[in-house]
C-alpha cells in the first residue's frame, strides 16, 4: 500500500470549539445515556462545545422531554436516514471546524473530548477514542485502534488492543461512532461514500482517502468511550442481515479503493460466490458507476499509506 502521499492541502488556521454530532434513530433510551455522559465531558473541555442531534424517522413530539433536559441543536427529519445521510445533515448545521461523531449507543468518559482535542492539527484528519464494551465480559472486538490486512487477497479490518494507554499513534481509520474529525475533509469524503448505505465500511474509506491525500489518522488511548455493540442496527436488521451487509461492503471497499491490486481475480471470484441479493447489489448500475468514479480518483491519488 506504500507510496509517497499526495501534497497536503491543509487548514491555514484553527478556531477553538468542537461540534459533537449524534445521529439518532429510534434509540431514545441510549440517546439519554449518551447525552448524560456528555455533560461532564463538555464541562471538562476548556473550549466551546455544541451538541447537534440529528433525529430521523421521527417527529419532535417523542423527544420533548430530552429536549428540555439537554440543551442542544435538535434537528428532525420525518424520513428515516441511515448513517451517512444523517451525518451530512448534521455537518451542514454544525458551526465548528472539528466534529466529534458520536453514536447514540456510546457513552463518553469525562476526559474524552479534551484528550482527543489535544491532537488536532491542520495535517490530522481524525483522532479516534479508545473503545471499551459496556459488557466487560465480552471479548474485546472493538478498541478504536485499527489495522488493515491482506486476508488471502481480500482486505480485512481489525481492532487491536493497545499495548499501552499512553502513546498516541497513527492507525488505519477512525470509526464513525466515537472519533474527532476535521469537518472540511469528512464533508468531502462523505459525498464520495454514500454507496455503503445503510452502514459499515464508509469510515474505512474515509481513512484511506485521508492517508492518500497526506493527512494523518491518530488513535488517542486517553480519550475513552464505552460502546453497546450493534444496539441500534439490531432494531432494524437481523444478525444475519447485518453480517451480510458487512461482507458486501467489505468487497465494495476493496473494489472502490483499488487496494490489493494483485488480487483482482480473488476479488471477482469472491463477488461471484456471493448470495443472490448481495451479487445483484454489487452489479447495480448506481454502484458500478460510483465504483468506476472512485477507481478513477485512485489513479489521481497515490496508493494508501500510513
Amino acid at each position: 500500500f506504500l507510496r509517497k502521499p499526495a501534497p497536503l492541502k491543509v487548514l491555514t488556521a484553527m478556531t477553538p470549539g468542537i461540534s459533537v454530532l449524534i445521529p439518532e434513530r429510534a434509540n431514545r433510551e441510549m440517546l439519554q445515556r449518551c447525552l448524560e455522559s456528555l455533560g461532564p465531558a463538555c464541562a471538562a473541555h476548556n473550549e466551546p462545545v455544541e451538541i447537534v442531534v440529528v433525529v430521523t424517522g421521527a417527529e419532535s413530539d417523542g423527544y420533548r422531554q430530552l429536549m428540555k433536559e439537554f440543551p442542544a441543536r435538535w434537528i428532525f427529519r420525518s424520513k428515516p436516514l441511515w448513517f451517512v445521510d444523517a451525518v451530512r445533515v448534521g455537518l451542514a448545521a454544525a458551526k465548528y471546524e472539528w466534529i466529534y461523531l458520536l453514536n447514540t449507543d456510546v457513552r463518553v468518559h469525562p476526559g474524552a473530548l479534551r484528550e482527543a482535542a489535544k491532537w488536532r492539527s491542520p495535517t490530522v484528519f481524525a483522532v479516534s477514542s479508545q473503545i471499551f464494551f459496556e459488557d466487560s465480559s465480552k471479548r474485546r472486538e472493538e478498541t478504536g485502534l485499527t489495522e488493515l490486512r491482506n486476508g488471502d487477497g481480500i482486505i480485512e479490518i481489525l481492532d487491536i488492543p493497545p499495548a499501552d494507554d499512553c502513546r498516541v499513534r497513527p492507525h488505519a481509520y477512525a470509526g464513525g461512532g466515537s472519533s474527532l474529525f476535521q469537518r472540511r475533509l469528512v464533508t468531502g469524503f462523505i459525498d464520495q461514500t454514500r454507496s455503503y448505505a445503510p452502514f459499515y465500511w464508509e469510515d474505512v474509506e474515509w481513512g484511506i482517502l485521508a492517508w492518500r491525500k497526506g493527512f494523518e489518522v491518530l488513535f488517542c488511548p486517553q480519550s475513552i468511550v464505552w460502546h453497546s455493540h450493534r444496539s441500534t442496527n439490531s432494531k432494524f436488521f437481523t444478525a444475519a442481515e447485518i453480517d451480510r451487509i458487512f461482507a458486501r461492503n467489505r468487497l465494495r471497499c476493496q473494489l472502490r479503493t483499488g487496494l490489493l491490486r494483485d488480487s483482482m481475480r480473488t476479488l471477482f471470484g469472491t463477488i461471484a460466490r456471493l448470495d443472490g441479493k448481495s451479487f445483484r447489489e454489487m452489479l447495480s448500475p448506481p454502484f458500478v458507476a460510483e465504483a468506476l468514479g472512485s477507481r478513477f480518483r485512485v489513479y489521481l491519488d497515490p496508493p494508501f499509506s500510513w
